[in-house]
């Protein structure tokens, strides 16, 4: 089978894969990925090596950790960098992208991950990253303790809470503050595709001094979904805590949905 691997582009690669052709995809991931290693594990997982860092992910990872590093920079740490010692949660971790980036700034993450398959790609993102500051906790982020369904989306950026699907537990993040003994949260990164509405509102007495949150209003736009409309609420219920809070205009719609808060 003749095949021009230059012209292959990674979405066509997903596709072999998932159409049963495995061993050519992994062939063809290598042959165009300049430098990167790319194979598939035991558990139908991506593993992507690129130096010191290795991704897994459930479908092709195809960016390099240049632009993987500089799109955390630009959307969640726009007004405040983390720094050596500070004590971190990533909610809505997904495979790793972030913590890669937060993990050798500062003194512990906490991986916030509430989708199974998405949660056991960033478990072996930390461990083949070697990242031992990096604490995975599997559950979804609301106001409470419980339980609820996530459902699977195209691809694992696009799993979202509260609908049919797998059920997994939900913690506040006081609940889970006070189960890890954190004291004091440095910066908060939140982005769980419009489950941030319930999650500002477990915060509790938790001193926050840093948040970035992916609000998903440009989703409702996109699909008519009033579910995802988070902004104005999430913006409302961090002011009411003391928050100040500032937003960001820009040419990316996603951006302009991002929330900034402190309270030093």
């Amino acid at each position: 089978m003749t095949l021009n691997l230059s012209a292959l582009a990674f979405g066509s690669i997903e596709r072999l894969r998932r159409a049963g052709q495995g061993r050519l995809a992994v062939v063809a991931a290598n042959a165009i990925g300049r430098g990167r290693r790319f194979h598939i594990d035991a558990d139908g997982d991506w593993i992507h090596e690129q130096g010191r860092t290795t991704f897994a992910s459930p479908d092709v990872h195809a960016k390099r950790l240049s632009m993987v590093d500089a799109a955390t920079r630009d959307e969640f740490l726009w007004r405040y960098t983390p720094k050596y010692g500070d004590v971190v949660f990533d909610v809505g971790a997904g495979m790793g992208d972030e913590v890669v980036t937060l993990s050798p700034m500062v003194g512990r993450v906490y991986a916030v991950e509430a989708h199974p398959g998405t949660f056991r790609c960033l478990t072996k993102t930390i461990a083949l990253s070697k990242l031992p500051n990096v604490t995975p906790l599997f559950c979804a982020l609301t106001d409470r303790d419980g339980e609820t369904s996530i459902a699977s989306g195209e691809n694992h950026l696009a799993n979202s809470i509260g609908k049919a699907g797998d059920r997994v537990p939900t913690r506040s993040l006081a609940s889970l503050c006070a189960e890890h003994r954190v004291e004091r949260l440095d910066f908060l990164k939140m982005n769980i595709e419009g489950a941030e509405r319930l999650a500002v509102q477990g915060f509790g007495n938790v001193p926050i001094r840093r948040l970035a949150i992916s609000c998903h209003d440009f989703v409702a736009d996109a699909t008519g979904d009033d579910g995802f409309r988070t902004k104005a609420a999430v913006r409302a219920a961090l002011e009411a805590q003391g928050f100040k809070v500032e937003g960001r205009t820009h040419e990316r719609r996603w951006t302009r949905h991002m929330l900034y808060a402190s309270k030093d």
